[in-house]
């Protein structure tokens, strides 16, 4: 995620990384947002 390395419970760009699976990345915003990112193959 933007050249960085995440790992669940770590924060990146200000989203706490919730989880991490094969296909997505879950991230929760300070304002109580969530996000999911999905990976591409």
């Amino acid at each position: 995620m933007d050249g960085k390395t995440g790992y669940p419970g770590s924060r990146v760009g200000g989203f706490l990384v919730k989880e991490i699976s094969k296909d997505t990345v879950t991230l929760d915003g300070a304002d109580g947002s969530r996000q999911k990112l999905f990976l591409g193959r």
